[in-house]
């Protein structure tokens, strides 16, 4: 499967390309159109690729003698030292040798190659015996060599191989950064070339929950909740599962039954079965918060007709607020709350994967719930506030500038009330 390249790890230059001994004896093979037969096994691979080594033994002689050379096709020029290296030549570096007029390079020291599965062709030009120039092809370009057949190889330089530690797919990545998920088919017909794992990353989620992490540490459980487009740019690895990540927490307060997890993926109230579903850890036993008496002498009232949010200390308006809440569909449930839970900044998921309303949202801040999920936020997202709740309203929750609700979050302390009203 071909899929676009999302820039996460490192980004393969085209150019100068000194081979390893794998890709000298893989490259060996360029006379064998077609790769390996689907089915091949890794052992015949390396078994081919052991034969080619003599073939690029005997071809250790060639090196391109010292001069300016130019590609076909193309205007690129190239300096050889005459000692197996290059240099791709800019206009002002062959301004600078004096104009030079470049030898056009011989067919048999350019070839014209691509993957049985791909349709890009690249240009590649022998400098010395594991040296080569890669270029990717363009359709002028191929044109202008006067449309040559390019010949199927099973390894060109540049290319590589990787895998997550999490999933068990493998990533082709072409010199052009082109990748493909591999089938086991499209494998064989690069001759078995051998993959990197990647270090300490990949992607995971909960046995208890749906959503996906891609972790920047896996061993230290760092990561951020990922969405459904974001995870196919990765190429739709296969998400490990795990019960728990390394550093997260289920916790209760004092005088409460109630159970919360904080994790890369899930920041909230756990139900049993959730609970049950995740080892059913023993929950860590906080001190609650309690209200002070400066927050008991403190109140919020959140009118949906004029989406505004009003703050009262002792009797006395001190702040008013523009805000969005919930729309037709989540609307904010009026009646009298108190600030129950607090945090500065989570991931906020909602919605179903199965009717596309899903969501996933980082680094939302300045977090004050009040009632169930229900909470005061900062929402990044939006640009304007207030207006027809119908129309431009929130899953249920209050919206408000990132200033504004910082100033909530400061303001209301655990057991504020909380007024909605019509």
């Amino acid at each position: 499967m071909k899929t676009t390249r999302r820039s996460t790890h490192r980004a393969a230059s085209i150019g100068y390309r000194r081979l390893t001994q794998a890709g000298l004896a893989a490259l060996a093979t360029l006379g064998v159109a077609g790769g390996m037969a689907a089915g091949a096994s890794p052992a015949s691979a390396a078994s081919t690729a052991g034969q080619g080594a003599v073939s690029a033994a005997a071809a250790s002689a060639t090196v391109m003698p010292q001069g300016v050379f130019k590609g076909r096709g193309s205007d690129d020029l190239f300096y050889s030292n005459g000692k197996g290296q290059f240099e791709k030549l800019t206009f002002d570096a062959w301004k600078r040798i004096g104009y030079p007029t470049p030898t056009v390079l011989a067919n048999s020291s350019v070839i014209f190659g691509k993957y049985a599965f791909s349709s890009n062709i690249y240009q590649l030009i022998q400098f010395g015996p594991n040296t080569y120039s890669v270029s990717p092809v363009s359709l002028n370009h191929w044109i202008n060599a006067g449309a040559p057949t390019p010949r199927v190889l099973q390894y060109i330089p540049g290319a590589r191989i990787e895998k997550y530690p999490t999933s068990p797919e493998l990533y082709f990545y072409e010199p052009n950064e082109t990748r493909f998920k591999l089938t086991p088919q499209m494998w064989a017909q690069t001759g078995y070339q051998q993959y990197t794992t990647l270090s300490n990353v990949g992607f995971q989620r909960l046995t208890w929950n749906d959503n996906v992490a891609y972790m920047s540490s896996v061993s230290a459980g760092k990561g951020n909740v990922i969405d459904f487009k974001q995870w196919a740019d990765y190429g739709a690895p296969t998400p490990q599962q795990v019960k728990r990540f390394p550093g997260d927490s289920f916790y209760r307060y004092q005088n409460s039954d109630t159970v919360y997890y904080t994790g890369p993926t899930v920041n909230r109230t756990v139900t049993f079965n959730e609970w049950i579903a995740a080892g059913a850890p023993t929950p860590a036993l906080r001190n609650s918060p309690g209200p002070t008496t400066s927050d008991l002498s403190k109140h919020a009232v959140v009118d949906l007709s004029d989406q505004k949010v009003y703050a009262y200390t002792g009797g006395k308006l001190i702040n008013t607020f523009t805000v969005t809440t919930g729309n037709a569909q989540h609307p904010t449930r009026i009646g009298t709350f108190k600030v129950w839970h607090k945090t500065t900044s989570q991931t906020m998921t909602g919605g179903s994967k199965e009717d596309g309303t899903y969501y996933s949202v980082p680094n939302v801040q300045w977090v004050s719930y009040f009632d169930g999920d229900i909470a005061f936020h900062a929402a990044y997202w939006r640009t304007e506030f207030g207006g027809d709740p119908s129309v431009v309203g929130s899953h249920g929750c209050i919206n408000m500038r990132t200033a504004d609700a910082k100033w909530m979050y400061d303001f209301a302390g655990y057991g504020t009330k909380v007024v909605v009203q019509q």
